[in-house]
């Protein structure tokens, strides 16, 4: 399904980190035309859905059973967003229920598989976008909701406000009727052996855990994975920072949605980049945008917004716009990030800078079956772009 690799060099102020080269591959430099502010009419766009399920901290390839229940996992939230699509239903109803099942299983970094808090348990953070409505909702640091994307998702709706933050949220998941749990239901058996562990090391606020060296003030990265106890190890790596998803429904309208337990050991009012709209989530008439990063300083780039900004106001590819600003956000935090997007003639992208990224997308060009990958050395499609 890849094309022929070609090789695109950032301008110079971009093109080195650390004395590396970041080379790019599959990357359309052709400017395109600025898109339209308001909604234009579209031939039909086949339905598609593009899914990550966050970081793997490790450039090894993860034991075959671990690697083949991650891709499973995937594959099933890929299989629930796209049977809405081919129902009908809206782009936003199934980012919705993408992020919900990544939330619901204990192998990622979102809802039920969060890292621990400073509070002794998970505290969670969601964003929805609905680009039909140009609208968008967040929830915030959340501990009696499994499903914070469902909770942003009834905000959204509601039309009450746009985000919801710790006790409110709480009071307006009552609002809304909706289950609440005790937060320690939240805590998973793995994440109270990496917390145990941070504790000890204190290796910083990372959401590499297994952790990354913290990354050095001059904003150079290095390429060491370690256990929180400095041992070198590549068993049941989870994934790390979050989940996200975008997709284009047969309207021809898009969407997209963020989901993460945030840092391990933040403190209790800590709002991540999943909390804030713009930072890991956005979309609007003409793109949608998920993605996260191993430091919520994307909270300050505006990461996701700024995407969909250098797509309109530069003219770029949006996977071009997508280089440049995780290239910028290396740049200046000397962070990772692994950021999906779509726009509205259902072209994707797939970028990522981390050593891997859990992705995967479903259309009528996967024959309607899921397609996931997790090495950099995996392209399953034109715009899985890797930054080197």
């Amino acid at each position: 399904m890849s094309s022929n690799a070609s090789t695109f060099r950032l301008p110079d102020i971009r093109s080195t980190i650390a004395g590396s080269t970041i080379n790019v591959a599959h990357i359309s430099t052709k400017h395109t035309s600025a898109p339209q502010t308001k909604d234009m009419p579209h031939a039909h766009v086949p339905p598609t859905i593009v899914v990550h399920g966050g970081i793997i901290p490790s450039s090894h390839p993860l034991p075959p059973h671990f690697d083949a229940l991650i891709r499973r996992s995937l594959k099933k939230s890929l299989e629930a967003g796209y049977r809405i699509l081919l129902n009908g239903g809206t782009a936003v109803h199934a980012v919705e229920a993408a992020v919900r099942t990544l939330e619901d299983n204990k192998l990622f970094s979102a809802g039920r598989g969060a890292p621990i808090s400073s509070t002794g348990h998970p505290i969670l953070d969601a964003t929805i976008c609905d680009g039909r409505k140009q609208r968008a909702a967040s929830a915030a640091c959340v501990s009696t909701i499994p499903n914070p994307i469902a909770l942003a998702r009834k905000i959204l709706d509601s039309g009450k406000m746009t985000t919801a933050c710790s006790k409110t949220a709480d009071i307006l998941a009552e609002e809304f009727e909706m289950p609440q749990i005790d937060p320690a239901q939240l805590i998973t058996e793995h994440r109270v052996n990496e917390h145990q562990s941070w504790q000890v090391n204190k290796l910083g606020a990372s959401k590499y855990l297994p952790a990354r060296v913290p990354v050095q003030a001059a904003g150079r990265r290095r390429d060491v994975t370690t256990l929180a106890g400095g041992k070198q190890n590549n068993q049941d790596i989870y994934p790390s920072c979050g989940v996200g998803a975008v997709a284009i429904d047969s309207r021809g309208k898009v969407a997209a949605a963020s989901s993460s337990g945030g840092v391990i050991g933040r403190k209790g009012g800590q709002i991540g980049e999943c909390g804030c709209i713009g930072a890991s989530a956005w979309a609007d008439s003409q793109v949608a945008i998920s993605g996260v990063s191993t430091h919520d300083l994307c909270i300050c780039q505006q990461t996701a917004h700024t995407i969909a900004l250098r797509a309109r106001y530069r003219q770029r590819t949006l996977e071009s716009a997508a280089v440049s600003a995780l290239t910028d956000l290396m740049i200046s935090t000397g962070a990772d990030g692994a950021f999906v997007t779509i726009d509205s003639m259902g072209k994707f992208a797939m970028v990522f800078s981390a050593d891997s990224m859990i992705r995967g997308f479903c259309s009528v060009k996967s024959n309607h079956e899921p397609v996931v990958a997790i090495g950099a050395g995996e392209r399953i499609s034109s715009g899985d772009i890797h930054l080197t």
